[in-house]
């Protein structure tokens, strides 16, 4: 089962150990800082008054208000399809704070630092079916550990420019254990299919699914016309 390296690990460490000192200069830094302190006590708490072990919960990551807008297509479509779900939503830039507070989730807040105690600890507590990063920010450490629970890893609106630092060592290889966790991933284009596969996708669980923003701001436009 693929795992996160050392150097990793303490790359992790030192962003997260740097995170107060940046913010002094950055507001959005320390804003976002601010909001991941306690964000594993807050989930922990609605996972012990709110979770419901024999519910299937599916958790959504996405970085910002663009990938959460992508994300909250696929919710939309899941919601027909696994209506006894409970569904968390995680963010990590402030500016996604609003839109996590309106989608349809039982619990909404940021991902904490991508470090080995938050990420079993919120394991343990969510005890998540599925886990869906949308389009890149996939956290090798949260989706490493989340695997080896048996939880299923997936990708959508997987979207990778062919001048990501992702692409290039040694991040590339820093964070491949991450996407080697992944069960399937829905990639926008076949570039980016390639490209998640570099990064360590396995291709046989890449499809090419295109833009799920797209598709819901079509959906929308047809309902209009029909009404």
């Amino acid at each position: 089962m693929p795992a996160t390296s050392l150097p990793y690990r303490a790359l992790a460490r030192l962003g997260a150990a740097l995170a107060p000192a940046l913010g002094v200069a950055d507001a959005k830094v320390r804003q976002g800082h601010d909001g991941r302190r306690d964000a594993a006590a807050r989930l922990v708490r609605w996972a012990e008054t709110s979770r419901d072990p024999g519910r299937l919960l599916v958790w959504f990551h996405a970085a910002s208000v663009g990938e959460g807008l992508q994300a909250e297509s696929v919710l939309a479509a899941l919601h027909p399809l696994l209506p006894g779900a409970q569904y968390v939503y995680t963010h990590f830039s402030p500016s996604a704070a609003a839109l996590a507070r309106r989608l349809p989730v039982d619990a909404a807040d940021y991902l904490p630092y991508d470090l080995p105690g938050p990420a079993a600890l919120l394991l343990a507590a969510l005890a998540p079916d599925l886990l869906v990063f949308s389009k890149l920010d996939l956290w090798p450490e949260l989706a490493t550990r989340a695997a080896a629970r048996g939880t299923a890893v997936a990708i959508v609106a997987g979207t990778v420019s062919p001048g990501s630092g992702r692409l290039r060592w040694p991040a590339r290889r820093l964070l491949r254990p991450g996407y080697a966790s992944v069960t399937a991933a829905g990639a926008i284009s076949e570039g980016d299919g390639d490209r998640l596969e570099r990064l360590g996708v396995a291709r046989e669980r890449v499809q090419v699914l295109g833009d799920p923003r797209f598709d819901s701001a079509a959906a929308k436009v047809r309902a209009v016309g029909s009404d």
